[in-house]
């Protein structure tokens, strides 16, 4: 099955995304990866009027530690991750696994 149709927007600053997202007369979904919404339109068990890519917002990008949490962007992927990107917490026990 195909999506049904809706109207795309890529911002480029989370200023750009915010005043996208502020507009609450539309259905609105953001798109970053893609994983789990891809299905879900292609099924159309979501609907939304627009989406939003926002893969192109650096602050999207980043994994920070604060404090006791590590703070994943959107953007950040899979890879990103296996690659020893984001702040062992786990004292090294992820290598294990």
């Amino acid at each position: 099955m195909k999506p049904a149709t809706f109207d795309y927007a890529r911002a480029s600053n989370l200023s750009d995304a915010a005043e996208f997202l502020g507009d609450d007369t539309k259905f609105n979904r953001v798109l970053a990866g893609g994983q789990s919404l891809g299905p879900m339109l292609n099924l159309r068990l979501l609907q939304p009027d627009r989406l939003l890519d926002v893969t192109r917002i650096p602050e999207m990008k980043t994994i920070e530690r604060d404090g006791d949490a590590v703070l994943i962007g959107a953007c950040v992927t899979h890879a990103a991750i296996e690659d020893g990107g984001i702040p062992d917490t786990t004292n090294g026990m992820v290598d294990t696994v």
